[in-house]
């Protein structure tokens, strides 16, 4: 079938969390991991991230890149 790669599913709690810089040491370096790998976001995520109203124009721009 092809290579063996692992792919997470990132819940939006914990990318919040993450952006937020509410994680400690040891859970960032995890979840950076996860990013740099290979990772995809629900499409029901996305609406949750992008749909939060609490963001600012920096918070949100940051987030999009």
């Amino acid at each position: 079938m092809g290579e063996n790669v692992n792919r997470f599913l990132i819940d939006t709690n914990i990318l919040i969390m993450y952006l937020n810089g509410e994680a400690d040491l040891d859970t960032r370096k995890k979840i950076e991991l996860i990013i740099a790998k290979s990772f995809n976001l629900s499409i029901i995520s996305k609406l949750e991230f992008l749909g939060f109203r609490g963001y600012s124009d920096a918070e949100f721009a940051s987030a999009k890149n």
